[in-house]
């Protein structure tokens, strides 16, 4: 009794004689089977590593990317308002020149006022018009 089915053709003998010699080799293959596991493993590490790297660079990028559109943002309104400004200094720097204008005008109406105050009154008007202001004068007495 056997125990089932056996090939005539091969013995034993042979059969012990191949696995012996192809027992090295099988070791030979378990090592590097296991080196290159652990090459797999730390590579996979690595792999992992790089790739929290590379998401927080992402994370990095997207703040700065964020800051940039705020201070671009913040650009743009400081050169509005600078130039909201400049049109405003330039509208209150056209009414002070105006207004400049207008007092040296009052001064100098105010200096000729001042003048004629300090002369005289003298009447300008012809003896004609003398006689005319005088009977206007009796006339408005009378009324009264």
């Amino acid at each position: 009794m056997t125990g089932g089915y056996v090939d005539s053709r091969k013995s034993r003998l042979d059969t012990m004689e191949k696995l012996k010699m192809l027992e090295p080799h099988l070791e030979e293959l378990k090592k590097r089977a296991q080196a290159l596991s652990k090459e797999c493993i730390e590579k996979e590490n690595l792999l992992s590593d790089l790739r929290m790297n590379l998401f927080n660079n992402e994370q990095q990028r997207n703040t700065l990317q964020r800051e940039h559109n705020n201070i671009t943002a913040e650009k743009r309104e400081l050169f509005e308002l600078n130039n909201r400004l400049r049109r405003n200094m330039e509208n209150k720097d056209r009414e002070l020149i105006d207004h400049n204008h207008s007092l040296h005008e009052l001064e100098a109406r105010r200096n000729e006022m001042q003048a004629q105050l300090g002369t005289p009154l003298t009447t300008t008007s012809s003896s004609q018009e003398a006689r005319e202001l005088t009977e206007i004068e009796v006339c408005f007495f009378n009324l009264f």
